[in-house]
Protein backbone atom coordinates (compact mmCIF):
# COMPACT_ATOMS: atom_id res chain seq x y z
CA UNK A 1 0.00 0.00 0.00
CA UNK A 2 1.25 3.35 -1.31
CA UNK A 3 2.65 5.62 2.24
CA UNK A 4 0.56 8.09 0.98
CA UNK A 5 -2.45 6.59 1.21
CA UNK A 6 -1.64 5.55 4.68
CA UNK A 7 -0.91 8.62 5.73
CA UNK A 8 -4.33 10.41 3.92
CA UNK A 9 -6.29 7.66 5.75
CA UNK A 10 -4.41 7.93 9.28
CA UNK A 11 -5.44 11.91 8.76
CA UNK A 12 -9.02 11.51 8.25
CA UNK A 13 -9.60 8.70 10.74
CA UNK A 14 -7.74 11.30 13.00
CA UNK A 15 -9.60 14.25 11.54
CA UNK A 16 -12.82 11.89 12.01
CA UNK A 17 -12.41 11.71 15.87
CA UNK A 18 -11.25 15.66 16.49
CA UNK A 19 -14.43 16.12 14.75
CA UNK A 20 -16.92 13.62 17.17
CA UNK A 21 -14.82 14.76 20.12
CA UNK A 22 -15.80 18.51 19.42
CA UNK A 23 -19.30 17.40 18.71
CA UNK A 24 -19.20 15.66 21.64
CA UNK A 25 -17.82 18.56 23.84
CA UNK A 26 -20.12 21.19 22.39
CA UNK A 27 -23.49 19.02 22.73
CA UNK A 28 -22.68 17.41 25.87
CA UNK A 29 -22.33 20.65 27.72
CA UNK A 30 -25.42 22.23 26.44
CA UNK A 31 -27.22 18.92 26.88
CA UNK A 32 -28.89 17.86 30.47
CA UNK A 33 -31.32 16.24 32.22
CA UNK A 34 -33.12 19.47 34.09
CA UNK A 35 -36.20 17.25 35.69
CA UNK A 36 -36.73 13.77 36.52
CA UNK A 37 -39.60 13.31 38.80
CA UNK A 38 -41.87 10.48 39.51
CA UNK A 39 -44.98 11.70 40.93
CA UNK A 40 -46.78 9.62 43.41
CA UNK A 41 -50.74 10.32 44.99
CA UNK A 42 -52.23 7.75 47.02
CA UNK A 43 -56.45 9.24 47.47
CA UNK A 44 -59.17 8.38 49.58
CA UNK A 45 -62.03 7.85 46.20
CA UNK A 46 -65.10 6.76 48.37
CA UNK A 47 -68.25 8.48 50.27
CA UNK A 48 -71.39 7.79 50.72
CA UNK A 49 -74.80 9.63 48.91
CA UNK A 50 -78.16 9.31 48.25
CA UNK A 51 -79.94 7.57 45.41
CA UNK A 52 -83.61 8.83 44.07
CA UNK A 53 -85.32 5.83 42.50
CA UNK A 54 -88.98 6.28 40.42
CA UNK A 55 -90.62 3.37 38.77
CA UNK A 56 -90.73 3.73 35.20
CA UNK A 57 -91.52 0.25 33.80
CA UNK A 58 -91.59 -3.64 34.46
CA UNK A 59 -89.45 -6.38 34.28
CA UNK A 60 -88.22 -9.84 36.32
CA UNK A 61 -84.45 -10.11 37.69
CA UNK A 62 -83.00 -11.00 40.14
CA UNK A 63 -81.28 -8.12 42.65
CA UNK A 64 -77.95 -8.49 43.82
CA UNK A 65 -75.46 -6.91 41.50
CA UNK A 66 -73.83 -3.30 41.76
CA UNK A 67 -73.25 -1.12 39.09
CA UNK A 68 -70.42 1.50 39.37
CA UNK A 69 -70.64 4.58 36.66
CA UNK A 70 -66.96 5.92 36.57
CA UNK A 71 -65.23 3.12 37.98
CA UNK A 72 -61.81 4.34 36.77
CA UNK A 73 -62.22 7.14 39.22
CA UNK A 74 -62.44 4.77 42.62
CA UNK A 75 -59.59 2.65 42.52
CA UNK A 76 -59.25 -0.20 44.98
CA UNK A 77 -62.63 -0.91 46.19
CA UNK A 78 -62.66 -2.38 49.80
CA UNK A 79 -66.40 -2.46 50.03
CA UNK A 80 -69.89 -0.76 49.12
CA UNK A 81 -72.52 -0.66 51.45
CA UNK A 82 -76.37 -0.34 50.54
CA UNK A 83 -78.81 1.05 53.78
CA UNK A 84 -82.38 0.87 52.49
CA UNK A 85 -85.39 2.03 54.77
CA UNK A 86 -87.48 -1.14 54.10
CA UNK A 87 -87.47 -4.87 53.60
CA UNK A 88 -85.49 -6.04 50.78
CA UNK A 89 -84.68 -9.60 49.53
CA UNK A 90 -85.64 -12.33 50.69
CA UNK A 91 -82.23 -13.70 52.47
CA UNK A 92 -81.41 -13.54 56.47
CA UNK A 93 -79.23 -11.51 58.48
CA UNK A 94 -75.99 -13.31 58.44
CA UNK A 95 -72.74 -13.46 56.25
CA UNK A 96 -72.76 -14.80 52.66
CA UNK A 97 -69.59 -15.87 50.77
CA UNK A 98 -69.96 -15.75 47.14
CA UNK A 99 -68.06 -14.00 44.42
CA UNK A 100 -67.74 -11.39 42.31
CA UNK A 101 -66.64 -10.48 38.72
CA UNK A 102 -65.69 -7.19 37.00
CA UNK A 103 -65.94 -7.40 33.01
CA UNK A 104 -63.41 -8.59 31.51
CA UNK A 105 -61.49 -9.85 34.82
CA UNK A 106 -61.35 -13.29 36.26
CA UNK A 107 -64.01 -13.90 39.12
CA UNK A 108 -62.95 -12.64 42.94
CA UNK A 109 -64.11 -13.92 46.46
CA UNK A 110 -66.45 -11.78 48.37
CA UNK A 111 -68.30 -11.69 51.36
CA UNK A 112 -71.95 -9.87 51.90
CA UNK A 113 -73.17 -8.85 55.28
CA UNK A 114 -77.01 -8.60 55.68
CA UNK A 115 -78.46 -7.31 58.56
CA UNK A 116 -82.21 -6.87 58.82
CA UNK A 117 -83.43 -4.28 61.29
CA UNK A 118 -86.61 -5.21 63.46
CA UNK A 119 -89.42 -3.10 65.15
CA UNK A 120 -90.28 -3.71 68.45
CA UNK A 121 -93.11 -5.81 67.00
CA UNK A 122 -90.61 -8.08 65.77
CA UNK A 123 -91.15 -6.28 61.73
CA UNK A 124 -88.20 -6.11 59.31
CA UNK A 125 -88.52 -2.27 59.11
CA UNK A 126 -84.48 -1.69 57.42
CA UNK A 127 -82.41 -3.40 55.21
CA UNK A 128 -78.29 -3.21 55.10
CA UNK A 129 -76.55 -4.89 52.87
CA UNK A 130 -72.41 -4.52 52.22
CA UNK A 131 -70.14 -6.38 49.92
CA UNK A 132 -66.45 -6.30 51.09
CA UNK A 133 -64.82 -7.86 47.87
CA UNK A 134 -61.10 -9.48 48.35
CA UNK A 135 -57.94 -8.93 45.97
CA UNK A 136 -59.77 -5.78 43.69
CA UNK A 137 -58.40 -5.22 40.41
CA UNK A 138 -60.33 -3.04 37.86
CA UNK A 139 -57.10 -2.02 36.14
CA UNK A 140 -57.46 -1.19 32.50
CA UNK A 141 -61.71 -0.98 33.27
CA UNK A 142 -63.02 2.17 32.36
CA UNK A 143 -66.53 3.81 31.59
CA UNK A 144 -70.06 2.22 33.21
CA UNK A 145 -69.69 -1.18 34.35
CA UNK A 146 -71.92 -3.78 36.06
CA UNK A 147 -70.41 -5.84 38.66
CA UNK A 148 -71.91 -9.22 38.58
CA UNK A 149 -72.35 -11.56 41.52
CA UNK A 150 -74.29 -15.11 41.63
CA UNK A 151 -75.91 -14.17 44.43
CA UNK A 152 -79.69 -13.54 44.50
CA UNK A 153 -81.25 -11.05 46.37
CA UNK A 154 -84.73 -11.50 45.39
CA UNK A 155 -86.81 -11.66 42.43
CA UNK A 156 -87.80 -7.95 41.57
CA UNK A 157 -90.84 -6.84 38.41
CA UNK A 158 -89.74 -4.07 37.46
CA UNK A 159 -87.41 -0.92 36.87
CA UNK A 160 -86.59 2.27 38.35
CA UNK A 161 -84.99 5.32 37.30
CA UNK A 162 -81.87 6.76 39.37
CA UNK A 163 -81.64 9.95 37.49
CA UNK A 164 -78.02 10.98 36.41
CA UNK A 165 -76.07 7.64 37.04
CA UNK A 166 -72.79 9.03 37.01
CA UNK A 167 -73.22 11.77 40.24
CA UNK A 168 -73.36 8.02 42.13
CA UNK A 169 -70.51 5.81 42.60
CA UNK A 170 -72.37 2.88 43.36
CA UNK A 171 -75.78 1.67 42.65
CA UNK A 172 -77.84 -1.46 43.93
CA UNK A 173 -78.88 -3.28 40.43
CA UNK A 174 -80.44 -6.23 38.79
CA UNK A 175 -78.84 -8.89 36.82
CA UNK A 176 -79.82 -7.78 33.49
CA UNK A 177 -77.04 -6.66 30.95
CA UNK A 178 -79.01 -3.57 30.80
CA UNK A 179 -79.17 -3.15 34.79
CA UNK A 180 -82.62 -1.91 36.68
CA UNK A 181 -82.87 -0.50 39.86
CA UNK A 182 -84.40 -1.31 43.34
CA UNK A 183 -87.87 0.74 43.00
CA UNK A 184 -87.81 2.58 46.80
CA UNK A 185 -88.05 6.65 46.85
CA UNK A 186 -84.84 6.65 48.16
CA UNK A 187 -81.63 4.80 50.37
CA UNK A 188 -78.10 5.26 51.04
CA UNK A 189 -74.80 4.09 49.56
CA UNK A 190 -71.31 3.95 51.07
CA UNK A 191 -68.63 3.13 49.19
CA UNK A 192 -65.03 2.58 50.54
CA UNK A 193 -62.26 2.76 48.36
CA UNK A 194 -58.57 4.37 47.55
CA UNK A 195 -56.56 4.73 44.57
CA UNK A 196 -52.73 4.81 43.67
CA UNK A 197 -51.47 6.93 41.03
CA UNK A 198 -48.01 7.49 39.49
CA UNK A 199 -46.40 9.23 36.68
CA UNK A 200 -42.63 10.00 35.53
CA UNK A 201 -41.62 13.64 33.61
CA UNK A 202 -38.53 13.64 32.05
CA UNK A 203 -37.22 16.86 30.41
CA UNK A 204 -34.09 17.30 28.79
CA UNK A 205 -32.47 20.58 27.84
CA UNK A 206 -31.18 20.35 24.68
CA UNK A 207 -29.18 23.47 22.67
CA UNK A 208 -32.69 24.66 20.59
CA UNK A 209 -35.09 22.57 22.54
CA UNK A 210 -36.69 20.80 25.12
CA UNK A 211 -37.66 17.58 24.79
CA UNK A 212 -40.52 16.09 27.77
CA UNK A 213 -41.70 12.97 28.02
CA UNK A 214 -43.99 11.64 30.72
CA UNK A 215 -44.49 7.84 31.41
CA UNK A 216 -48.12 7.49 32.63
CA UNK A 217 -47.82 3.46 33.02
CA UNK A 218 -51.24 3.08 32.70
CA UNK A 219 -52.60 6.25 34.61
CA UNK A 220 -54.53 8.71 33.34
CA UNK A 221 -53.53 12.75 33.49
CA UNK A 222 -52.96 16.02 31.80
CA UNK A 223 -50.22 17.67 30.92
CA UNK A 224 -50.04 21.35 30.12
CA UNK A 225 -47.10 23.11 28.22
CA UNK A 226 -46.85 26.60 29.40
CA UNK A 227 -44.97 29.59 27.59
CA UNK A 228 -45.18 32.89 29.49
CA UNK A 229 -47.12 31.09 31.73
CA UNK A 230 -49.66 30.56 29.80
CA UNK A 231 -51.28 27.44 28.38
CA UNK A 232 -49.79 26.81 24.64
CA UNK A 233 -50.21 22.72 24.47
CA UNK A 234 -52.15 19.95 26.20
CA UNK A 235 -52.44 16.46 26.11
CA UNK A 236 -54.38 14.18 27.77
CA UNK A 237 -54.90 10.45 27.94
CA UNK A 238 -53.23 6.93 29.64
CA UNK A 239 -51.09 6.78 26.86
CA UNK A 240 -47.02 7.77 27.09
CA UNK A 241 -46.63 11.65 26.05
CA UNK A 242 -43.21 12.18 24.14
CA UNK A 243 -42.91 15.57 22.38
CA UNK A 244 -40.04 18.37 21.97
CA UNK A 245 -41.13 21.65 21.89
CA UNK A 246 -39.59 22.50 18.70
CA UNK A 247 -42.61 19.77 16.89
CA UNK A 248 -45.01 21.60 19.18
CA UNK A 249 -43.77 25.20 17.85
CA UNK A 250 -42.06 27.26 20.68
CA UNK A 251 -38.94 26.45 22.08
CA UNK A 252 -39.59 28.47 25.16
CA UNK A 253 -41.06 26.74 27.59
CA UNK A 254 -41.75 28.59 31.34
CA UNK A 255 -43.61 25.36 32.56
CA UNK A 256 -44.88 22.02 33.00
CA UNK A 257 -48.22 20.77 34.96
CA UNK A 258 -49.05 17.91 35.26
CA UNK A 259 -52.79 16.97 37.41
CA UNK A 260 -53.58 13.54 37.75
CA UNK A 261 -57.27 11.88 37.70
CA UNK A 262 -57.88 13.35 41.26
CA UNK A 263 -57.28 16.88 40.01
CA UNK A 264 -54.18 16.84 42.18
CA UNK A 265 -51.55 19.25 40.03
CA UNK A 266 -47.90 18.91 39.92
CA UNK A 267 -46.30 22.42 38.69
CA UNK A 268 -42.62 22.35 37.59
CA UNK A 269 -40.14 25.35 36.56
CA UNK A 270 -38.73 24.97 33.39
CA UNK A 271 -37.38 28.27 31.78
CA UNK A 272 -34.48 28.80 34.62
CA UNK A 273 -33.42 25.22 35.30
CA UNK A 274 -34.06 22.61 38.17
CA UNK A 275 -37.09 21.37 38.83
CA UNK A 276 -40.11 23.48 40.30
CA UNK A 277 -41.91 20.92 42.17
CA UNK A 278 -43.12 21.65 45.58
CA UNK A 279 -40.40 24.09 46.50
CA UNK A 280 -38.29 23.32 50.22
CA UNK A 281 -40.22 25.39 52.37
CA UNK A 282 -39.45 23.13 55.31
CA UNK A 283 -42.32 21.65 54.97
CA UNK A 284 -44.50 18.26 53.65
CA UNK A 285 -47.54 17.09 53.64
CA UNK A 286 -48.54 14.24 55.72
CA UNK A 287 -52.08 12.06 55.16
CA UNK A 288 -53.34 10.13 58.18
CA UNK A 289 -55.55 7.09 57.17
CA UNK A 290 -58.07 6.41 60.38
CA UNK A 291 -59.02 2.70 59.25
CA UNK A 292 -60.68 -0.75 60.52
CA UNK A 293 -58.49 -3.33 61.38
CA UNK A 294 -60.63 -6.16 60.56
CA UNK A 295 -61.94 -4.99 56.92
CA UNK A 296 -59.05 -2.19 55.94
CA UNK A 297 -62.50 0.35 55.86
CA UNK A 298 -61.40 3.69 56.72
CA UNK A 299 -63.84 5.32 59.29
CA UNK A 300 -66.02 7.96 58.93
CA UNK A 301 -65.60 10.78 61.56
CA UNK A 302 -62.98 10.04 63.33
CA UNK A 303 -61.10 12.25 65.11
CA UNK A 304 -57.24 12.99 65.30
CA UNK A 305 -55.06 14.84 67.09
CA UNK A 306 -51.00 15.04 66.11
CA UNK A 307 -48.88 15.96 68.52
CA UNK A 308 -44.61 17.63 67.83
CA UNK A 309 -42.31 16.65 69.78
CA UNK A 310 -40.42 19.75 70.22
CA UNK A 311 -38.38 21.88 72.26
CA UNK A 312 -35.39 20.58 74.85
CA UNK A 313 -35.80 18.58 76.43
CA UNK A 314 -38.50 17.53 73.89
CA UNK A 315 -42.60 17.59 75.04
CA UNK A 316 -45.47 17.11 72.71
CA UNK A 317 -47.41 20.02 71.77
CA UNK A 318 -50.59 19.54 69.81
CA UNK A 319 -50.73 21.15 66.35
CA UNK A 320 -53.72 19.30 64.71
CA UNK A 321 -57.03 18.20 66.36
CA UNK A 322 -59.61 17.52 63.65
CA UNK A 323 -62.33 15.52 62.80
CA UNK A 324 -62.13 13.47 59.43
CA UNK A 325 -65.62 12.52 58.21
CA UNK A 326 -64.06 10.30 55.31
CA UNK A 327 -61.34 8.79 57.48
CA UNK A 328 -58.69 10.86 55.54
CA UNK A 329 -56.83 13.70 55.64
CA UNK A 330 -53.81 15.65 54.73
CA UNK A 331 -52.09 18.15 56.71
CA UNK A 332 -48.74 20.45 55.95
CA UNK A 333 -46.20 19.64 58.97
CA UNK A 334 -42.71 20.75 59.93
CA UNK A 335 -40.16 18.42 58.83
CA UNK A 336 -38.60 16.69 61.53
CA UNK A 337 -34.80 17.22 62.82
CA UNK A 338 -31.91 16.35 65.22
CA UNK A 339 -32.26 19.57 66.95
CA UNK A 340 -34.39 22.92 67.35
CA UNK A 341 -36.29 24.49 65.64
CA UNK A 342 -36.81 21.11 64.32
CA UNK A 343 -39.43 18.88 65.96
CA UNK A 344 -37.33 15.58 66.76
CA UNK A 345 -40.76 13.26 65.70
CA UNK A 346 -44.52 13.53 65.42
CA UNK A 347 -47.22 11.27 67.44
CA UNK A 348 -50.55 10.68 66.33
CA UNK A 349 -53.71 9.52 68.21
CA UNK A 350 -56.96 8.71 66.57
CA UNK A 351 -60.74 8.07 68.10
CA UNK A 352 -63.85 7.06 66.46
CA UNK A 353 -67.32 5.57 68.34
CA UNK A 354 -67.31 2.00 68.65
CA UNK A 355 -63.07 1.68 68.00
CA UNK A 356 -59.48 1.68 70.03
CA UNK A 357 -56.23 2.80 69.02
CA UNK A 358 -54.48 -0.59 68.19
CA UNK A 359 -50.49 1.53 68.94
CA UNK A 360 -51.22 4.01 70.98
CA UNK A 361 -47.66 5.42 70.30
CA UNK A 362 -47.94 5.73 67.23
CA UNK A 363 -45.08 8.03 66.61
CA UNK A 364 -43.30 9.03 63.10
CA UNK A 365 -40.86 11.52 61.53
CA UNK A 366 -41.30 13.89 58.43
CA UNK A 367 -38.76 13.90 55.69
CA UNK A 368 -41.41 14.14 53.28
CA UNK A 369 -43.88 13.48 51.64
CA UNK A 370 -45.64 10.52 53.95
CA UNK A 371 -48.81 8.12 54.60
CA UNK A 372 -49.44 7.19 57.94
CA UNK A 373 -52.46 4.14 58.48
CA UNK A 374 -53.73 4.15 62.00
CA UNK A 375 -55.63 0.80 62.68
CA UNK A 376 -58.62 0.96 65.08
CA UNK A 377 -60.06 -2.27 66.56
CA UNK A 378 -63.76 -2.50 67.32
CA UNK A 379 -65.10 -2.46 70.45
CA UNK A 380 -68.08 -5.14 70.24
CA UNK A 381 -68.57 -8.00 68.15
CA UNK A 382 -65.84 -10.85 67.45
CA UNK A 383 -63.00 -9.97 64.07
CA UNK A 384 -63.78 -10.28 60.51
CA UNK A 385 -62.41 -14.01 60.90
CA UNK A 386 -64.89 -16.37 62.65
CA UNK A 387 -62.09 -18.63 63.17
CA UNK A 388 -60.35 -15.78 65.69
CA UNK A 389 -61.65 -14.01 69.11
CA UNK A 390 -60.83 -11.00 70.57
CA UNK A 391 -58.83 -11.06 73.91
CA UNK A 392 -59.77 -7.76 76.26
CA UNK A 393 -56.80 -7.62 78.29
CA UNK A 394 -57.28 -5.01 81.55
CA UNK A 395 -54.45 -4.48 83.95
CA UNK A 396 -54.62 -2.72 87.30
CA UNK A 397 -52.63 -2.23 90.26
CA UNK A 398 -54.10 -3.81 93.75
CA UNK A 399 -55.49 -0.39 94.34
CA UNK A 400 -57.82 -0.66 90.92
CA UNK A 401 -55.65 1.84 88.92
CA UNK A 402 -55.30 1.38 85.77
CA UNK A 403 -51.62 0.41 84.84
CA UNK A 404 -50.01 1.89 81.61
CA UNK A 405 -47.30 0.71 79.46
CA UNK A 406 -47.61 -2.94 80.61
CA UNK A 407 -45.74 -5.81 78.49
CA UNK A 408 -48.48 -8.06 77.64
CA UNK A 409 -47.46 -11.23 75.84
CA UNK A 410 -50.04 -13.88 74.54
CA UNK A 411 -48.79 -16.67 72.09
CA UNK A 412 -46.05 -15.14 70.45
CA UNK A 413 -48.05 -11.26 70.44
CA UNK A 414 -46.20 -8.36 72.43
CA UNK A 415 -48.08 -5.72 72.96
CA UNK A 416 -48.42 -2.71 75.60
CA UNK A 417 -51.41 -1.18 77.08
CA UNK A 418 -52.60 2.33 76.89
CA UNK A 419 -53.54 4.58 79.47
CA UNK A 420 -56.09 2.99 80.43
CA UNK A 421 -54.66 0.01 81.05
CA UNK A 422 -56.07 -1.94 77.81
CA UNK A 423 -54.58 -3.70 75.35
CA UNK A 424 -56.31 -6.45 72.70
CA UNK A 425 -55.38 -9.51 71.03
CA UNK A 426 -56.68 -11.40 68.18
CA UNK A 427 -56.10 -15.18 68.04
CA UNK A 428 -57.00 -18.48 67.05
CA UNK A 429 -60.33 -19.54 69.00
CA UNK A 430 -59.82 -22.85 71.41
CA UNK A 431 -56.89 -23.15 71.40
CA UNK A 432 -54.44 -22.40 75.05
CA UNK A 433 -51.51 -19.83 75.42
CA UNK A 434 -48.79 -18.37 77.68
CA UNK A 435 -49.67 -15.13 79.04
CA UNK A 436 -47.44 -12.55 80.72
CA UNK A 437 -47.98 -9.13 82.48
CA UNK A 438 -44.56 -7.42 83.42
CA UNK A 439 -43.70 -3.58 84.22
CA UNK A 440 -40.93 -2.15 86.06
CA UNK A 441 -41.81 -1.76 89.90
CA UNK A 442 -44.13 -4.71 89.41
CA UNK A 443 -44.35 -8.33 90.28
CA UNK A 444 -44.47 -10.35 87.02
CA UNK A 445 -47.68 -12.90 86.22
CA UNK A 446 -47.62 -15.78 83.85
CA UNK A 447 -50.20 -18.28 83.24
CA UNK A 448 -51.80 -19.95 80.33
CA UNK A 449 -54.83 -18.97 79.19
CA UNK A 450 -57.37 -20.98 77.35
CA UNK A 451 -60.17 -20.04 74.51
CA UNK A 452 -62.88 -21.16 74.26
CA UNK A 453 -65.40 -20.67 71.20
CA UNK A 454 -66.79 -17.21 72.05
CA UNK A 455 -65.98 -14.12 70.02
CA UNK A 456 -64.39 -11.77 72.77
CA UNK A 457 -62.75 -12.73 76.34
CA UNK A 458 -62.45 -10.43 79.12
CA UNK A 459 -59.02 -10.90 81.00
CA UNK A 460 -58.11 -9.00 84.16
CA UNK A 461 -54.63 -8.91 85.59
CA UNK A 462 -53.75 -7.46 88.83
CA UNK A 463 -50.00 -6.24 89.49
CA UNK A 464 -48.45 -5.92 92.99
CA UNK A 465 -45.56 -3.88 93.34
CA UNK A 466 -41.79 -5.62 93.80
CA UNK A 467 -41.75 -3.94 97.32
CA UNK A 468 -43.76 -1.98 99.87
CA UNK A 469 -43.72 1.47 99.95
CA UNK A 470 -41.10 3.19 102.87
CA UNK A 471 -41.81 6.63 105.05
CA UNK A 472 -38.58 8.47 106.02
CA UNK A 473 -39.34 10.59 109.64
CA UNK A 474 -38.51 14.21 108.86
CA UNK A 475 -37.10 16.27 111.46
CA UNK A 476 -39.33 17.91 113.84
CA UNK A 477 -39.52 20.44 116.31
CA UNK A 478 -36.08 20.50 118.51
CA UNK A 479 -35.02 16.68 116.97
CA UNK A 480 -32.12 17.92 114.39
CA UNK A 481 -31.68 13.83 114.45
CA UNK A 482 -34.01 13.34 112.08
CA UNK A 483 -36.86 11.43 114.82
CA UNK A 484 -40.26 11.90 114.32
CA UNK A 485 -42.18 14.24 116.98
CA UNK A 486 -43.68 12.45 119.65
CA UNK A 487 -47.96 12.35 119.89
CA UNK A 488 -50.47 12.62 122.46
CA UNK A 489 -52.55 9.95 123.30
CA UNK A 490 -55.10 11.58 121.60
CA UNK A 491 -52.49 11.89 118.06
CA UNK A 492 -52.36 8.24 118.34
CA UNK A 493 -55.87 7.58 118.53
CA UNK A 494 -57.33 9.36 115.72
CA UNK A 495 -54.06 8.18 113.14
CA UNK A 496 -55.56 4.53 114.40
CA UNK A 497 -59.26 5.67 113.21
CA UNK A 498 -57.79 7.12 110.02
CA UNK A 499 -56.09 3.82 109.39
CA UNK A 500 -59.41 1.89 109.84
CA UNK A 501 -61.06 4.54 108.24
CA UNK A 502 -58.99 4.77 105.02
CA UNK A 503 -59.25 0.58 104.63
CA UNK A 504 -62.38 -0.36 105.52
CA UNK A 505 -63.34 -2.10 102.17
CA UNK A 506 -60.30 -3.99 102.04
CA UNK A 507 -61.63 -5.17 106.51
CA UNK A 508 -64.91 -5.43 104.91
CA UNK A 509 -63.77 -7.95 102.37
CA UNK A 510 -61.57 -10.16 105.11
CA UNK A 511 -64.92 -10.04 107.50
CA UNK A 512 -66.38 -11.61 104.60
CA UNK A 513 -64.29 -14.07 103.73
CA UNK A 514 -63.62 -14.68 107.48
CA UNK A 515 -67.65 -15.44 107.57
CA UNK A 516 -67.73 -17.85 104.41
CA UNK A 517 -65.12 -19.71 105.72
CA UNK A 518 -67.12 -20.37 109.14
CA UNK A 519 -70.07 -20.79 107.27
CA UNK A 520 -68.55 -23.34 105.19
CA UNK A 521 -67.50 -25.28 108.21
CA UNK A 522 -70.85 -25.29 109.77
CA UNK A 523 -72.39 -26.05 106.39
CA UNK A 524 -70.01 -29.33 105.73
CA UNK A 525 -71.41 -32.25 107.96
CA UNK A 526 -69.07 -33.38 110.07
CA UNK A 527 -67.79 -37.26 109.97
Amino acid sequence: MPANLTTYRSSAIARYFLYMVIFGLIFTSVSAIDIDETLTDYAYTGGSGEINCQKTSSAAGYLGNIRCPQIEKLGVVTYIGFDIGTNVGNLDSGIYNTTYTIPGKDPKNMRVYINKGRNILGQIVSTQIIYYFDDWDATGVTGDVNIRTPLHLGNYDYYASVGDATTHKAILSTQYSTPAYLNVDSYQYTVSSADFWQNRLIVNDFYDCYKIQLIRSGYVSKIDILRDGNASFTDYGVADFVGDTSIIGFPDVSNIMVTNIHNKTYSFIVNGGGPGIDPDDGTAPVTIYIQNSQTGALLANARVAIHAAAGDPPTLVEVVNQTLSAGVGTFVLQKSGPANPYPRYYRVFATAPGYSQIIENHSFVVTGNYDVIVEMRPDAGGPANPDNCFVDVYVRDIYANPLASVTVQLGSQIRHTNAAGYVVFEVAKNATYPCSASKSGYVTIESPLTIGADDRYPVNIVLGATSLPTWTPTPGPGDPTGGATPRTPIEKASAGLDVILDNAENFGYLATMILLVYMTIWIVPKK
